[in-house]
């Protein structure tokens, strides 16, 4: 998990971060209908009002809804960004088939820059993955903020179905097994390499959101209302698009 500085004692960051940030995307781009209010005090309690999509313009959200899901790898953002995108009938678009080309060959700078570009310039999305720039385009931008110890387990986990083939997010011929040793420490040196860049980045913004617990996801999720069922977030999963360098001209 992600600690300040001890010679700077911030907040920590609440549930008032991400209230803060739905507020300014209402009031951009006037949605209908009622929005959840998140309370900014340290108990982050729901307010009583819930956003309420109208039921025959769900995929008309808005003319503008950003949202990127960051943090350490095996925390969860691919399975977050879809349950958001499904809940919320948004594009959804991992940077992992960015950074990645086949045989785990990464994308060289100008590449990637020129691809979250192009991703960046829709009005709406999901974006999961790990990115500056895209941090600065999102309205909203959840940090999943789990400890190194789960965030292992998780990688284990999900790693295990694909260590000889690659995952529904990643390009052909990047199976698990030949990154596992990347992975390990890309996981281990989050925290001190992005980590406090995000916490640096986070002060003053109420844009950034981090959750910590299983219980604090689910108040996100319900504050978005993403609630869906299992079944059709694993269905989503297993058609996850896949973007490669061929889809931009």
């Amino acid at each position: 998990m992600l600690h300040s500085r001890k010679t700077q004692t911030p907040q920590r960051p609440t549930l008032g971060g991400a209230g803060g940030a739905i507020r300014s995307i209402r009031d951009s781009v006037r949605l209908p209908g009622k929005i959840l209010i998140f309370e900014s005090n340290q108990t982050a309690a729901l307010a009583a009002t819930r956003f309420t999509p109208p039921p025959t313009q769900s995929a008309d959200l808005s003319d503008r809804l950003r949202i990127h899901v960051t943090g350490n790898a095996g925390a969860g953002k691919t399975t977050l960004a879809a349950r958001i995108g499904n809940g919320l009938n948004l594009p959804v678009h991992s940077l992992d088939s960015v950074v990645w080309q086949p045989h785990w060959r990464k994308t060289c700078q100008a590449e990637r820059s020129r691809l979250e570009n192009d991703l960046t310039r829709e009005n709406s999305w999901v974006i999961d993955g790990v990115s500056a720039h895209v941090r600065t385009a999102a309205d909203l931008v959840v940090v999943l903020d789990y400890p190194r110890r789960v965030c292992l387990y998780r990688a284990a986990k999900r790693s295990l179905p694909f260590l000889f083939r690659s995952r529904p997010e990643l390009p052909e011929n990047c199976p698990e097994i030949l990154i596992l040793p990347r992975l390990l420490r890309i996981i281990l040196r989050f925290p001190r390499l992005i980590g406090t860049q995000l916490l640096e980045e986070s002060q003053g913004s109420s844009k950034y959101h981090f959750v910590k617990s299983n219980k604090e996801l689910e108040t996100l999720l319900a504050s978005l209302n993403c609630t869906r069922p299992t079944a059709e977030i694993d269905k989503r999963l297993n058609r996850f698009p896949t973007i490669s360098i061929q889809r931009f001209p």
